[in-house]
């Protein structure tokens, strides 16, 4: 931005119109004179009540002429255009960030709301690309879109950005309106003058319009104009000209507080001052400048910027030295001039683009050299960054928490955010941090989007229900001025754990229905999640036809499986029906449905003592042995010589052969298939070699153990 009062979206742009005025030339000559013996003997630096007058960068020097400036505060990035294209400079200080290459003068920029750099000139083309007189660029990264490429008729000169809307003016009589985004021609904005447009400027509701015109659209409009952009219809508002000699305005700024715009051209014209509503003269050059101004910005003193080719501004016969740049107190009836004084060389062209921030003054032009020698030699040539001498000693606070303190019901998956007063560093997450109550700071990542202002924390895992969090923002988070943020932690509580209405499940072998079950067998239960209340009343085995459960022993096996152990052998050839009571729970009190399973022994003389083995085919196992590439998601499969029991998440494991744990899964049979898979609840790692294993533990409905296998395979990419 141009000033502080946010007069337009475009930063100061340059206005050489290639051919200067008659006598230009004598007028040269005579300041390039004035300027050495100022150097000499006047223009000592002297204090400035909004900036100091010793340059703190670039830290990139510019190699030729600078002819565009704009401070985006919201990246923290200075954008500068001249003769050698466009680049992004860091605003603190001027280290390059990206460089945009142009094969022509760049005198214009803007930012759009979506991010984008709108960049106009003299080029043709911009990043190798076809780009005639206006490109777009990404703000960030540089990085060109070639798809906005719209029809201009000439040198741009300037650009504002109002609504998503493009208007630019240049040495072409017809303005251009498009879309800021695409580039696409606004239908229905038509205004032309009869000159140039060298200056644009904006309140949100009106477009101003200053160069070497003296019509537009056909009406009387002595180099300043306005337009309703709303309608598009071209204002009754008709300043006068600055002077009888005011044939140009250079450049414009608004102040919408103030309700001016003001100008600056030719000498006479320096600082000539209008009304925004009625057009009336708030007041006319405060002095006699030798040269041209070129530039203007608002500053954040409230005083206005000037910038051009004189070096000196004489007022009631004080001659004051201001070589290239002065500043105004426009507070009262009449401007009073500034301190801001400093040195430059090379005075003529001058000043073309100046930018103000609250931390920074950004003058961009034709000189060699700004500020003081170092080392004896001169440095910042064509753009210096001159910074704020207002001490800052108000730290940042924080005005805006997510979750907002207190605040109770809070889901598992937030992020938590800050949003400071102002531009600060130093958040990370050692900085801040977010901790459960009783325990430690949970794993977390800590950024600051591209304003600076807001932090967002981002846990690496779902918080906790029903917990307390506090989360903390040291101390050592700082604002641009190093003073330390002053912040109290705050709370929240997370939502309550949904309550688990959920019943417990449980399969029983031998299974309902089995056959041949061998009369040494015992009976086992794997239920869903853990349980309570599992004993001899709740898990019997009674013989068909009785009434009273055998003798048994119940224990619990590992995990939430249990056994019931017979005491002596079964009576072979007979059905016994395995039965769960319902006063068996889970945790939350979800009764088990009744479950039971009848199953038939083994007649005398048949018992069944074959150990079950893997089928007898090519592959009974999926992945097969050694296989490599194997998908991430695919299931493990098994197919046995008979019918089994007991394959569970215990006895049908996947484990990295690296080591870890087994991988979280469930088991099933597939009746279908005749397999039993294993489907792993996440995606396998890429590249890892696995093991699976099938325990000893399995059995044939004979109760025969099965002998235990285990292979590997590798996952692919």
């Amino acid at each position: 931005m141009r000033g502080r009062g946010g007069t337009r979206q475009g930063s100061r742009t340059g206005h050489r119109d290639g051919a200067p005025e008659s006598g230009s030339r004598r007028l040269r000559l005579a300041l390039v004179a004035l300027a050495t013996v100022a150097g000499v003997v006047c223009l000592a630096p002297a204090a400035s009540a909004g900036y100091g007058v010793e340059p703190v960068g670039p830290s990139w020097a510019a190699p030729s002429g600078a002819h565009a400036v704009l401070a985006d505060d919201s990246r923290g990035l200075v954008y500068v255009g001249g003769t050698f294209g466009v680049v992004a400079l860091t605003a603190d200080t001027g280290a390059l960030v990206w460089n945009g290459a142009a094969n022509g003068d760049v005198r214009a920029l803007a930012l759009t709301p979506n991010g984008n750099l709108l960049v106009g000139g003299a080029f043709t083309t911009v990043g190798g690309t076809t780009h005639r007189k206006l490109a777009s660029v990404n703000a960030g990264s540089g990085a060109v879109n070639n798809s906005f490429k719209p029809t201009v008729g000439g040198t741009v000169r300037d650009i504002v950005v109002v609504n998503g809307i493009a208007y630019f003016g240049g040495q072409f009589p017809k303005l251009g309106a498009v879309d800021a985004t695409s580039g696409a021609a606004v239908p229905g904005f038509t205004v032309s003058t009869n000159g140039q447009v060298y200056a644009l400027g904006t309140d949100g509701s009106r477009l101003y319009i200053g160069g070497r015109f003296t019509t537009v659209n056909g009406s009387t409009r002595n180099t300043l104009a306005s337009v309703t952009l709303a309608t598009n219809a071209l204002d009754s508002w008709a300043p006068a000209a600055g002077c009888s000699t005011c044939n140009v305005i250079w450049d414009l700024t608004v102040d919408p507080a103030k309700g001016r715009v003001y100008t600056v051209g030719r000498n006479p014209g320096t600082l000539y001052t209008v009304n925004t509503q009625t057009g009336a003269v708030v007041f006319r050059a405060p002095g006699s400048f030798n040269g041209d101004s070129q530039a203007v910005t608002l500053g954040p003193d409230g005083h206005v910027y000037v910038g051009g080719h004189f070096v000196t501004v004489t007022i009631r016969g004080v001659v004051y030295p201001r070589m290239l740049v002065a500043d105004f107190d426009v507070s009262g009836p009449t401007p009073v001039i500034g301190a801001f004084s400093t040195r430059f060389v090379t005075s003529y062209p001058g000043v073309w683009g100046l930018a103000s921030t609250g931390s920074r003054l950004y003058v961009a032009g034709d000189f060699t050299a700004a500020g003081s020698k170092v080392n004896g030699k001169n440095v910042h040539p064509y753009l210096a960054m001159f910074p704020s001498d207002i001490v800052d000693k108000t730290p940042p606070t924080v005005t805006a928490r997510t979750p907002s303190p207190q605040a109770a019901g809070v889901d598992v998956n937030t992020d938590v955010t800050a949003t400071f007063s102002e531009r600060v560093t130093g958040v990370s997450g050692t900085t801040f941090t977010l901790t459960p109550a009783g325990g430690t700071a949970v794993s977390a990542t800590a950024v600051l989007d591209t304003t600076g202002t807001v932090a967002t924390l981002h846990p690496a895992a779902a918080l906790a229900n029903g917990t307390t969090y506090t989360a903390t923002l040291d101390s050592t988070i700082t604002d641009l001025a190093n003073n330390r943020l002053s912040a109290s932690p705050w709370s929240f509580t997370t939502v309550a754990a949904p309550a688990d209405t959920v019943a417990p499940t449980v399969r029983i072998d031998p299974a309902d229905g089995a056959t041949g079950v061998g009369v040494g067998s015992r009976v086992t239960a794997t239920f869903s999640e853990p349980v309570h209340g599992v004993d001899g009343t709740t898990f019997t085995l009674t013989p068909a036809g009785g009434t009273t459960p055998i003798e048994a022993a119940v224990t619990q096996d590992t995990g939430n499986r249990w056994i019931l152990d017979p005491v002596s052998d079964l009576t072979a050839g007979i059905s016994y029906t395995a039965a769960l009571s319902s006063t068996i729970a889970d945790g939350s009190g979800n009764a088990l449905g009744p479950a039971s399973a009848t199953f038939t022994t083994a007649t005398a003389g048949s018992t069944d003592t074959t150990a079950p083995e893997l089928a007898q085919i090519a592959h009974p196992t999926t992945p097969w042995v050694g296989a490599k590439g194997i998908s991430r998601t695919a299931n493990v499969t098994v197919q046995f010589s008979e019918g089994v029991t007991n394959v569970t998440t215990l006895t049908f494991t996947l484990t990295p052969t690296s080591g870890g744990p087994a991988v979280a899964a469930t088991v099933k049979y597939n009746s279908t298939g005749g397999k039993w898979v294993l489907n792993p609840s996440v995606t396998l790692a890429a590249n890892t070699t696995y093991t699976a294993t099938l325990s000893g533990e399995i059995t044939d409905v004979a109760g025969n153990h099965f002998a235990g296998f285990t292979w590997t395979f590798t996952t692919g990419a």
